[in-house]
């Protein structure tokens, strides 16, 4: 998919898909030095990683108050931003993706918090949304995020998305609706609520 193909699927305003080619310009220059997508999804990055974050957007408000985990390249954190989501926090452990986001944020005058710590060192705040892409199980996901008061959480899970629920509902309670990804026909997103630990 180019990017016209994705402005035919996703149809956004002339400065928004302006941002969104700036950001994908930066993030192939830096993915020269620092590995933040594989190679092998260059060739895709409109579709693989760029419309599969903003598939989120469908799920969620604009003004709802989001913390993104494991945000890495930004996805979906950066998209979402760049899409409109006014009040986003992304979280990495890796310093160095943590200076690709600030500095994409920088360039694109996007008005987010970028935090360089772990996940479970956030506490004490409130989030109406915690988003998360490719970052972990989902088990681990709600350790790392039980101190976390939240509405719902956002997953946007691969193919094995079912077996990661039913494991997840050994340890926790919890309720969720399954959407198909627009990407990916064995990909969902996981709308999660109620969360709490059996």
């Amino acid at each position: 998919m180019s990017k016209s193909e994705f402005l035919q699927f996703y149809p956004v305003s002339h400065e928004t898909s302006c941002k969104l080619s700036e950001y994908v310009d930066l993030l192939l220059k830096w993915n020269a030095k620092i590995n933040l997508i594989s190679k092998n999804s260059v060739d895709e990055i409109w579709v693989r990683h760029v419309l599969d974050s903003a598939q989120a957007m469908n799920y969620m408000k604009k003004s709802q108050k989001t913390l993104d985990v494991g945000s890495g390249a930004g996805f979906p954190g950066l998209i979402l931003s760049i899409l409109g989501v006014k009040n986003i926090t992304l979280v990495d452990s890796d310093q160095r993706k943590c200076s690709f986001l600030l500095e994409a944020a920088r360039l694109l005058n996007l008005k987010v918090r970028v935090i360089n710590d772990r996940v479970e060192n956030i506490n004490d705040e409130e989030f109406d949304v915690v988003t998360a892409r490719g970052f972990a199980s989902i088990d681990r996901v709600f350790r790392e995020v039980v101190r976390i008061k939240s509405n719902k959480i956002l997953l946007l899970k691969g193919k094995n998305h079912d077996l990661d629920i039913q494991e997840a509902l050994q340890k926790w309670e919890f309720e969720y609706i399954t959407y198909p990804s627009i990407t990916n026909f064995s990909s969902h997103i996981l709308d999660i609520t109620n969360v709490r630990k059996k």
